[in-house]
């Protein structure tokens, strides 16, 4: 057994930094790739209490230390120089308002350095360059205009600027197209199509009663032996751009409803017990009276019916064109 000693890659410091370069990279690397802040910390605390010679040492930061890590490198890939160039596309918008205050954001791509269709779409966070984030209190079509316009020295002007038509945005892009031509507006695809479901199923007596039922399932069956029907919870803002988790648990909810002995056969397939087959074919029994009889459901599908098949994949990847989209 050979035992090796410390890489020396971990004795890499930055001045004035207590941890080395290696060690910040991996833990703001597993931020960034989902882990909280504080399961970094407490991942490399559990790596260091295994019986295992990694062939480094580490100290275990506090969480906030990776998350002032985090702060510094969004800074500087906020404030570090932009190539200036022509083909430029703005994605903007607004956070979520806390207190008084929400963020502008403008995030930046180049027509240019767009990936082929393929793998790499829809468009992630890491092949964007932010270009902009500015706190306000107040945020009207000059606002918007003057936030615009002081990007305009750090890129050039864009090709394009993308938006959701959101009464300050839309009017601030227009003051801006005004003074420079050469730019177009691009309507949010996301919002766009949410404003199109909304005008369609707003009003519509059978969707009303699908999201309503939905609801009155979650509270019947949370906590109970028919917990594994819990359907999605509605989201109060942006509702109509987060359809795709209701519709698929419909879908599926429908399946298990009309075909309970092949559900049953799947969980025996799986190892259940011969009381969860029970279950499975007891559902349409029980569960119809809290989503509805299938011939109600069948009538409720029929909205999406003339639509085609319900979509699948990533339910919201048009949003990519607006990453930070606050509905």
């Amino acid at each position: 057994m050979i035992v090796l000693g410390p890489d020396p890659a971990f004795e890499l410091v930055p001045a004035r930094h207590q941890f080395s370069s290696v060690q910040i990279l991996l833990m703001v690397g597993w931020v960034l790739n989902g882990l909280p802040l504080r399961g970094t910390c407490s991942a490399l605390d559990w790596m260091q209490a295994m019986p295992v010679n990694w062939g480094f040492d580490f100290p275990v930061p506090h969480f906030t230390t990776v998350r002032l890590w985090l702060l510094r490198l969004g800074y500087y890939k906020l404030h570090r120089p932009k190539e200036h160039a022509s083909d430029w596309v703005w994605i903007t918008d607004h956070s979520n308002q806390i207190g008084q205050e929400k963020c502008f954001v403008i995030l930046g791509v180049r027509l240019s350095q767009l990936p082929p269709p393929g793998p790499e779409f829809p468009l992630r966070l890491s092949q964007m360059e932010p270009i902009e984030l500015e706190p306000v209190t107040v945020s009207d079509k000059e606002v918007v205009f003057r936030q615009l316009e002081a990007n305009v020295a750090k890129t050039g002007v864009p090709r394009a600027i993308i938006d959701d038509h959101g009464g300050d945005l839309a009017g601030g892009v227009e003051l801006f197209r005004r003074a420079h031509p050469e730019t177009i507006e691009v309507y949010d695809i996301s919002h766009k199509a949410a404003c199109l479901l909304k005008a369609r199923l707003e009003h519509d007596q059978q969707w009303k009663a699908f999201a309503a039922k939905a609801g009155q399932t979650k509270c019947s069956i949370q906590q109970t032996e028919w917990a594994f029907l819990i359907p999605p919870s509605q989201r109060v803002k942006a509702r109509y751009m987060n359809l795709g988790p209701l519709i698929a648990w419909g879908v599926s909810t429908l399946a298990i409803l009309r075909q309970p002995r092949s559900r049953g056969a799947q969980l025996r397939d799986q190892g259940a017990t011969g009381g969860e087959v029970g279950l499975a074919a007891s559902v349409p029994r029980t569960a119809a009276g809290l989503v509805g009889t299938e011939t109600d459901d069948r009538r409720g599908a029929g909205i999406w019916a003339h639509s085609g098949p319900v979509p699948r994949g990533r339910e919201g990847s048009a949003k990519a064109v607006a990453p930070i989209a606050s509905g």
